[in-house]
């Protein structure tokens, strides 16, 4: 079997990184467990621990919060400010709940109908 890695000490490397984003993220109790297993929320986190991992320029967040519990969108915003806006990616949010990513917007662009009606 042909391996993508030239030696054993990538793959110890991967490995490495893996668990220490595990254990910075506080997900090891994900470690193995299938994607299809996981909750709507626990998808999101995973998704958004995946993408800490890159540097981007920008991130858009679409209408992800309206299936999940308070809490745990309260989380994520934590987590996008925490994460995304420190490391200076322009975050774009696009959501129902106006009041719920006020605290971390630094503009806000209102839409109704595929207009823009005001801005903030």
């Amino acid at each position: 079997c042909d391996s993508i890695f030239s030696d054993s000490k990538g793959e110890n490397e991967i490995e490495d990184k893996i668990n220490s984003v595990l254990i910075n993220f506080n997900i090891e109790k994900y470690k193995n467990i299938k994607v299809k297993d996981l909750d709507l929320y626990e998808k999101y986190l995973i998704s958004f621990v995946r993408l800490s991992l890159r540097e981007l320029d920008y991130l858009l967040v679409d209408n992800i919060f309206n299936k999940l519990t308070e809490e745990e969108g309260d989380a994520l915003i934590q987590f996008i400010e925490d994460i995304f806006l420190s490391q200076k990616t322009t975050t774009i949010i696009a959501c129902d709940n106006y009041k719920k990513v006020k605290p971390i917007c630094t503009r806000c662009i209102n839409f109704q109908s595929g207009s823009i009606i005001e801005t903030e």
